[in-house]
């Protein structure tokens, strides 16, 4: 996929930090050779903190930001992005309260709550459901 100069994009995660299962919102500042993008994180930063972390990214890492479309329910069993420590992470629909959502995080297998503005259908997926709320 190709990405223009000041596209924003989402990031995966590496493996080494273990956000393997996380996105993060950036915007591409240059092209690096033939595969690879300079990127500039809005919420990720440099270890010493003095500003926003940049790094050069393999193109297969990036995706585009997902559209917005408001939803007002999920279903049990339904994979989505919750918002949490500055990323998107990836995970099911487990349990509803209120206008609660608890979501399970397969790579760590906990459990946690979050509100309806911070959880969000992930780009690419076909919406799937296993049960009803």
């Amino acid at each position: 996929m190709v990405f223009e100069i000041g596209a924003k994009v989402e990031v995966i995660g590496n493996h080494y930090d273990g956000s393997l299962y996380s996105y993060y919102v950036g915007v591409v500042i240059s092209k690096e050779g033939s595969n690879h993008y300079k990127v500039k994180y809005e919420t990720r930063l440099k270890e010493d903190k003095s500003g926003s972390l940049i790094e050069v990214v393999d193109s297969s890492h990036l995706r585009p930001i997902p559209p917005t479309h408001p939803e007002s329910c999920y279903s049990l069993g339904e994979m989505v992005d919750a918002f949490e420590n500055g990323g998107w992470w990836v995970g099911l629909i487990d349990g509803k309260f209120g206008s609660d959502y608890f979501r399970f995080f397969p790579e760590n297998r906990r459990r946690e709550t979050f509100f309806l503005g911070t959880i969000k259908n992930p780009f690419g997926l076909v919406k799937w459901k296993v049960g009803t709320l």
